[in-house]
């Protein structure tokens, strides 16, 4: 490649534009044609312009809050080149999402603390509503589009105003509200498994932020598909197990949200596109969202049959929520090491069991997504 020289012919001046790792040597000649003896190995080293890095740091988990709370939210973005936007997106199922940019500037900047308090009271909120929310980041990619990259999303569960906290006990009505109770506990079984495949489809709308869709697009989909056709399934036999009409019919307006969830994440997959999943994670999140309600109407009715107990249907979750706070690794890990000594009839056939395992994986939070893509960057060059 020749260089400009200047005027005086004592410097000169090459420019292009840097796409990949180059390597040259600089041989100079002057005007008698002599040329140096050495000529010098000048190395070129392209950074690739990756994503910004985000994560939620408080509370860094899925919470339980009162209808009038002031719930802080708070996050750290950095990015290599520089930031343009950063943002909190809240959503309650049945509304749209709402945005708030918390920073906007002509400025960009590398780095950028996030924070937000979300005014439950303002909200007008009720008991057993769900409000999911993660924070976004917008950077320029070397072309000099706009990119997004999302947070993990976690949730807040809105409690009832009361809620009694105390040692479990056999009540004298214990054997008539039994059944109930079990009822409570299959739905709130189903809550957790019905987040997991939230989070899963998250993980997916997360990481495909390419124009086409990467090599585990098909697969993660349909596992999600089955997932979620598997809990469809789980629902009905707890419908047979139910008596009050009320819950039924919270039941069948359940199935038909998983059921769309199902379609939605099927449509993607044969469509190779990432916007359908947007429809099927409102569909998931309003699945979640009634059967939160279902596990409150069963408590109370183990609550009538029992004639008393726990105020607010979720004290059992509660307990639940906080005995475990530090002990749910261990408890998963543990799930998972006694799953080969179980007996072989309390075992899931070998399919469900992959579909279970692959979720979970799926499912998991805070990996570092720009790890993979540093990878993929560096594979590129």
């Amino acid at each position: 490649l020749p260089m400009v020289m200047d005027s005086n012919g004592l410097s000169g001046r090459l420019t292009l534009q840097a796409e990949q790792d180059q390597t040259w040597n600089l041989h100079l000649n002057d005007s008698d044609g002599r040329s140096n003896r050495t000529p010098p190995f000048i190395d070129l080293a392209v950074i690739p312009n990756l994503p910004p890095e985000i994560k939620i740091t408080f509370p860094a988990r899925d919470t339980r809050v009162s209808p009038l709370e002031e719930a802080l939210v708070q996050g750290t973005v950095v990015d290599d080149f520089g930031l343009q936007q950063v943002g909190l997106v809240y959503s309650i199922p049945g509304q749209e999402p709402q945005t708030i940019v918390l920073r906007e500037s002509d400025k960009a900047a590398v780095d950028f603390t996030a924070e937000h308090t979300l005014s439950l009271e303002h909200l007008h909120v009720q008991p057993d509503t769900l409000i999911s929310y993660y924070l976004f980041a917008e950077d320029l990619e070397a072309e000099g589009r706009t990119r997004k990259v999302l947070s993990d999303m976690y949730f807040m569960e809105v409690r009832h105003f009361e809620e009694i906290f105390r040692e479990g006990r056999s009540p004298s009505g214990a054997s008539q509200a039994g059944k109930s109770g079990g009822n409570a506990q299959q739905a709130e079984k189903l809550a957790e498994q019905q987040k997991q495949i939230i989070n899963a489809t998250w993980k997916v709308i997360r990481r495909e932020i390419k124009s086409t869709v990467s090599e585990q697009f098909s697969p993660d989909l349909e596992t999600l598909s089955q997932a979620q056709q598997s809990l469809v399934a789980e629902l009905r036999k707890l419908s047979e197990k139910i008596k009050s009409q009320k819950s039924k019919a919270l039941i069948d307006s359940i199935s038909q949200s998983m059921q769309e969830a199902a379609t939605c994440l099927d449509s993607a997959r044969e469509a190779q596109s990432v916007s359908t999943l947007s429809t099927a994670l409102a569909a998931e999140q309003t699945s979640y969202q009634m059967l939160l309600k279902l596990r409150a109407r069963e408590h109370e009715v183990s609550k009538s049959k029992n004639g008393g107990g726990s105020k607010g249907g979720g004290s059992s979750r509660s307990q639940t929520q906080l005995q475990q706070l530090e002990l749910t690794n261990k408890k998963q890990r543990y799930e998972t090491e006694n799953q080969a000594s179980q007996p072989a009839a309390a075992q899931p056939d070998r399919e469900s069991l992959q579909i279970l395992n692959r979720l979970r994986e799926l499912a998991e939070r805070q990996k570092d997504l720009n790890e993979q893509l540093k990878e993929l960057a560096n594979k590129q060059r």
